[in-house]
């Protein structure tokens, strides 16, 4: 039994417990104890006592890892796509491109209904934009269809909005969208409404 821990790696063998050190190497990932050296290339590995520098005796061959720690993480889901907003559209240079997975399940102005959130800065630049929105698969397990919404800030006011929000069927597997945002227009005294209210992220 192998378990992995920062910087350690605790080897059980025929009753015998090695506690190793990692040690630094340019032909992959190596933990000590004495001369008893464990060598890993992934998550096969083999272990040998050096004692005899001229004479290495191998104590196992192909061991694999049975657990680590700290756990490995969740893997994050993402979403992929583009954003365009016109034709040549000179943006401010603190102009922002907000990117949000919604739940439609949830009021637009609930903060539970932004699952996650990705903010990237964008003056200066061109048309289209590439962006992956990262998110938390355990948290996207309502059964309804989700949606991807977007925005431009930039000076303090909204710049550009996705009018309708892109539908996301699959969650599970998400294919790339394609997002044509519009320029936003208020008439006169009128604050232009965004479907991407200002809301933190719930990553």
């Amino acid at each position: 039994m192998i378990l992995v821990e920062t910087k350690a790696a605790r080897l059980t063998l025929n009753g015998r417990i090695y506690n190793m050190k990692q040690v630094e190497t340019d032909s992959g990932t190596k933990y000590a104890e004495g001369t008893v050296v464990w060598s890993s290339t992934g998550e096969e590995s083999f272990l040998v006592d050096n004692a005899d520098s001229s004479h290495p005796k191998m104590l196992a061959e192909e061991c694999h890892l049975q657990s680590s720690y700290p756990p490995a993480a969740h893997a994050a889901g993402s979403i992929n796509g583009t954003a365009t907003f016109g034709s040549t559209p000179t943006l401010p240079a603190d102009a922002v491109l907000i990117v949000q997975l919604r739940d439609p399940s949830h009021d637009a102005d609930d903060p539970a209904a932004v699952l996650a959130e990705e903010r990237m800065p964008i003056g200066g630049r061109k048309a289209p934009i590439l962006f992956a929105l990262k998110f938390d698969p355990s948290k996207a397990t309502a059964k309804v269809p989700f949606a991807v919404s977007a925005s431009i800030m930039g000076h303090g006011k909204l710049l550009f909005v996705l009018v309708k929000a892109a539908t996301i069927p699959d969650i599970a597997n998400p294919a790339p969208v394609h997002l044509a945002l519009s320029r936003a227009t208020s008439k006169k005294g009128q604050t232009p409404a965004s479907p991407v209210p200002e809301a933190p992220p719930h990553l």
